[in-house]
């Protein structure tokens, strides 16, 4: 059985969380192991924690995903028959990548994690997925402005490695300078 057909999308996922997001999360996670040199990170963990961590991420029920996406991985896990203790290593960091509730990841993979998972959200990429998964949502593109906002000033200052800060201040000035066109845009607009 192929990954992508374990990660079999439902109607109701978020169009920014899919077999792309899944990957490319996975990269970076592997990226920041990399600069960050430790030879504690367990890289097969961490790659099978961000290929699940998003798993079941209803667009209309993002605070509930964390739940959602670890019920429908352990139940992967438990399918291919993964080793029940790196199972629970993959569960655990899965259960602590997202910035919606106040939980600190535990463990280095899940620290990892989390910082790879905030970096697609921010840069080009970051901000396509942003109006890409509110347009699902059916929120305006003014909406989806004040959502992403009010998001990245939540999950920024939780980074957890000294690696994801520095990508995440590089991506972040990319954000940043397209809010800020944004604005200009909408000023000259008020202006005529």
């Amino acid at each position: 059985m192929k990954v992508q057909e374990l990660l079999e999308i439902e109607t109701y996922q978020s169009v920014a969380h899919r077999w792309d997001h899944f990957e490319r999360v996975r990269k970076r996670a592997h990226k920041l192991a990399l600069e960050i040199c430790d030879d504690e990170i367990d890289l097969e963990i961490l790659s099978i924690a961000a290929l699940l961590h998003d798993v079941d991420q209803p667009y209309h029920d993002k605070k509930g995903h964390v739940a959602k996406s670890l019920e429908k991985a352990d139940k992967i896990l438990r399918e291919v028959g993964y080793p029940e203790d790196k199972a629970r290593r993959v569960l655990e960091a899965v259960k602590e990548h997202s910035s919606e509730d106040d939980s600190s990841p535990s463990s280095l993979e899940a620290k990892v994690l989390f910082d790879a998972d905030k970096l697609d959200g921010l840069g080009a990429i970051g901000i396509s997925r942003v109006f890409a998964f509110s347009g699902q949502r059916g929120l305006l593109p003014s909406e989806a402005l004040e959502w992403y906002m009010a998001k990245i000033d939540r999950a920024i200052p939780m980074m957890q490695t000294e690696a994801g800060r520095m990508a995440g201040a590089r991506d972040l000035a990319y954000v940043n300078s397209f809010f800020v066109r944004c604005r200009e845009e909408e000023e000259a607009l008020l202006r005529f």
